[in-house]
């Protein structure tokens, strides 16, 4: 601990009562003294008083913070006001006290300084390990693209006869293994998005387009998922519905969501509306089905990385809790917001509120041709 003050009688009793208490002081009758003892140690604590001859406590404390930015730093105030004390705070101060004070006092300030200081590292190494833990997964999830891309290339060369005709028994394990390929290559894909969405590299485009086309190609591209389970996809949409926003990111949002609600139903429908909002410049996205739904207990942890509300669900179902948090992720990127209500044993609705919506493009009408006919 530092202790900065230029009465050598507190520097005396301070350097008594908290060496009695376990602590390693040193002192400094002057700013520029503290300072030069700063550069050599790196301090805990610093106790320092605001009004001294020469540097003022006020910069010392700013000094203190750009030497070894961990320093909790205890202004301590007598003539000065109590507004100089506060604007200390917010320039980096833990604290303030006023003079006459106790040791008592003082040491419990000392010990909740240490308290957060020790919170605070603790923030810092959890933050490391979640940057590590991302470009781990995204390393990973990259590596891991190349070989699978090539196991389902070969097995579709094979499954497409190019080695030779197949027999059933031979073709029936190879589709098994092309389906659970292209399972694991969707969960890497989802552990790459995750990475980049978690470490802010995801990248945003700008396209306009009609949801009716849009909500099309949706529904073409799930409609073989749903059919195994033999349910049915409907789309309802307002005409000329246009938007302006990434169109990848949104097919992406749908397709999870959609894929999420077929995982979840065993019979019955799946309807994507897309909806005007009463906002001019928003619209609303509705993903409905009539699956197990969701229990209100679940509800907190719904959007949550590699969490399945329901372990039973999971072992039924599969997956590992990625794809609704992209979803929410992906939503956020673009600026939107997601809600969801659902009643155990009926179904759920997700609800998207989007603010995308934009004027059908305007036709131009060509530029005349120089010399021709009116």
């Amino acid at each position: 601990m530092l202790v900065v003050d230029d009465e050598s009688g507190l520097r005396d009793v301070l350097l008594h009562g908290l060496s009695k208490r376990n602590y390693e002081v040193t002192c400094a009758a002057d700013g520029e003294t503290a300072l030069e003892l700063a550069r050599k140690t790196h301090f805990d604590l610093a106790v320092c008083d605001i009004m001294m001859p020469g540097i003022g406590g006020t910069e010392v404390l700013k000094k203190l913070k750009e030497i070894h930015p961990p320093t909790e730093v205890i202004m301590v105030t007598g003539f000065a006001t109590l507004e100089t004390a506060i604007e200390s705070m917010k320039k980096g101060a833990y604290d303030y006290i006023t003079k006459p004070f106790s040791i008592n006092n003082l040491c419990l300030l000392l010990e909740k300084a240490l308290e957060r200081q020790r919170l605070k590292a603790r923030v810092d190494d959890l933050e490391e390990l979640n940057r590590l833990k991302t470009e781990l997964l995204a390393v990973v999830s990259h590596e891991l693209r190349t070989p699978m891309a090539c196991i389902m290339g070969f097995v579709s060369l094979l499954l497409g006869d190019i080695y030779g005709a197949l027999t059933a028994r031979q073709r029936d394990p190879l589709e098994r293994t092309l389906s659970s390929a292209e399972n694991l290559l969707l969960l890497i894909n989802n552990i790459l998005d995750l990475s980049k969405l978690s470490a802010n590299r995801m990248t945003l485009s700008e396209d306009v387009f009609e949801l009716r086309d849009f909500g099309q190609e949706v529904i073409g591209a799930m409609e073989p998922l749903a059919g195994q389970k033999s349910l049915s996809l409907e789309l309802e949409t307002s005409d000329a519905l246009w938007v302006r926003t990434d169109r990848t990111k949104l097919k992406q949002i749908l397709i999870n969501l959609v894929g999420n609600s077929i995982k979840f139903t065993d019979k019955g429908r799946i309807t994507v509306r897309f909806l005007a909002d009463p906002e001019p410049s928003h619209i609303t996205v509705e993903v409905t089905d009539m699956g197990i739904g969701i229990k209100d207990q679940d509800m907190p942890f719904l959007f949550q990385e590699f969490r399945q509300v329901d372990s039973s669900a999971t072992r039924k179902h599969g997956g590992v809790g990625l794809g609704l948090s992209i979803v929410k992720k992906m939503v956020d990127l673009i600026g939107g917001s997601i809600r969801v209500e659902s009643v155990y044993g009926t179904g759920s609705t997700f609800f998207l509120n989007l603010p995308i919506r934009t004027n059908a493009p305007s036709l131009q009408a060509p530029a005349p041709v120089a010399g021709g006919r009116r």
